[in-house]
């Protein structure tokens, strides 16, 4: 069904293929193995029917252990990080202090916005929440693109999936289009 391919995989980082992590670690260099995989009808390349199960032979050609250095006073002033440890958890706690503020600010204009769309009614023009529409639904492809998944393909089925995509879309358009 696929072509043989190289990729190179970081242990840990998402890289689309959320199987393939579990199924690598244990494996040593120039090792096969066999996994039964499901493929959704929505994957991408190439584009499937129903859901469909593959059989995916793993070698590992090669193994990289990722070795972080050990953080030192040293370290820091050489990375241009911190003159010390003290300054670094300085900046860290700022840091932390600074991104907790911005979360509360986030959550007291979430409350705004929900009260607006619950509490402000009023027409708009067609071609304004079309346009929103169309904004958040490129939006989506390329987040359902990222996954290996074609949105065009699941909003042309008659499924509940599609329903539910489809009637976000229409609620995000108008409530945005009300807040923009």
């Amino acid at each position: 069904m696929f072509p043989t391919s190289q990729l190179s995989v970081e242990i840990g980082k998402e890289r689309g293929i959320a199987w393939l992590d579990s199924e690598i670690v244990g494996m040593n260099v120039k090792e096969k193995k066999t996994a039964h995989v499901t493929m959704p009808k929505d994957f991408i390349n190439p584009p499937l029917d129903d859901d469909t199960e593959i059989e995916a032979i793993i070698e590992v050609q090669w193994l990289e252990e990722k070795i972080l250095p050990e953080i030192t006073d040293d370290y820091l002033v050489e990375k241009k990080i911190a003159k010390d440890m003290e300054e670094l958890r300085k900046k860290i706690r700022e840091d932390l202090e600074s991104q907790a503020k911005q979360l509360e600010d986030e959550q007291v204009v979430q409350k705004i916005h929900e009260w607006l769309i619950e509490n402000v009614n009023f027409e708009l023009p067609d071609d304004i929440i079309e346009a929103k529409k169309s904004e958040i639904t490129e939006r989506l492809r390329q987040e359902y693109h990222q996954r290996g998944q074609d949105l065009e393909m699941i909003l042309k089925r008659v499924d509940e999936q599609a329903i539910k995509i489809r009637e976000e879309i229409a609620k995000q358009s108008l409530e945005l289009s009300r807040l923009d």
